[in-house]
């Protein structure tokens, strides 16, 4: 995240960060932290990657039925996440995401 190539990517980043933390959620503060202990230019890929992902999480978080945002949360934001087409953790409510649909 290059501050000196792109001004305006802090307070864009700052923003994108605000919006996020309105899902008030311990796993995406955890994500988030992670994510952001590096903003050098060399992990800057890395960081806009990260956010983007919290940045969904947020809104399922938000906005979703909870089983949809939790499998979301355990595929993605995890300290392990599971990336694979169709890898879910067993705790998973896949009944729940069903039902939700």
């Amino acid at each position: 995240m290059s501050c000196e190539r792109s001004p305006g990517s802090r307070n864009a980043s700052t923003a994108v960060v605000a919006e996020i933390r309105l899902a008030c959620d311990q796993r995406l503060e955890a994500f988030v932290s992670a994510v952001l202990r590096d903003v050098s230019e060399a992990a800057a890929r890395r960081v806009a990657e990260g956010l983007a992902l919290a940045l969904q999480a947020s809104l399922l978080i938000r906005f979703s039925p909870r089983p949809l945002a939790d499998a979301f949360c355990a595929t993605r934001i995890s300290a392990d996440p599971s990336r694979g087409f169709g890898a879910l953790p067993a705790a998973v409510d896949i009944d729940g995401i069903l039902s939700a649909s």
